[in-house]
């Protein structure tokens, strides 16, 4: 197939392992705290499991602007996708229907998706601002967000913010950089 970028099996390993860790936290979570070895493991894998698939998320999203143009179809599927997602788990739980407001405050899974749709929205932002700026920009956009309370999960808007510096840095490298990063051996100390 012409046109067709080649696998890179290190970074397929990498979201492999992530998710895996993700729906093992998920499993983890309502139990994490009645045992302290399975706390600390817990603990351990939330320091860095979302930031690193965000990180990679970034990686991966250079098709979000192109030549000027936004893929606003990745945006509407990543959207869609969060609330047909947020929509089924309230459905699931019978709150939809007694409070159909919560299909706005994505606190739980589906805000991954919600996140993904703001972070391609970011990225003609991100594309013309110099790598060292983006991430100094999203870092201090991270922090400022800290400032207002919006820990109810209104769109998502929190976490995306949060996570931004991390999607932000995978956005600026090249897997072809971090590859050759990966191959030095004093970097895995």
């Amino acid at each position: 197939m012409a046109g067709a970028r080649e696998r890179i099996a290190l970074f397929d390993n990498i979201k492999g392992l992530l998710i895996i860790l993700v729906v093992a936290a998920h499993f983890m979570h309502p139990v994490h705290n009645d045992n302290e070895a399975l706390s600390a493991l817990f603990d351990i894998t939330y320091l860095f499991h979302m930031p690193l698939f965000v990180f990679v998320s970034g990686l991966f999203a250079k098709s979000a602007y192109r030549d000027g143009h936004l893929n606003w179809n990745r945006i509407i599927s990543f959207t869609v996708l969060g609330f047909a997602y947020q929509t089924a788990l309230l459905a699931i739980n019978g709150v939809l229907i007694e409070h159909p407001g919560r299909l706005l405050l994505f606190t739980s899974a589906p805000w991954y998706l919600i996140g993904m749709a703001w972070w391609y929205l970011a990225t003609p932002l991100l594309a013309r601002l110099a790598p060292s700026t983006g991430v100094l920009v999203s870092v201090a956009i991270a922090f400022a967000s800290g400032f207002f309370d919006l820990s109810n999960g209104l769109l998502a808007i929190s976490r995306s913010l949060a996570f931004l510096p991390y999607f932000a840095l995978g956005y600026y490298l090249k897997p072809a950089a971090l590859e050759q990063l990966v191959k030095r051996r004093v970097l895995w100390l």
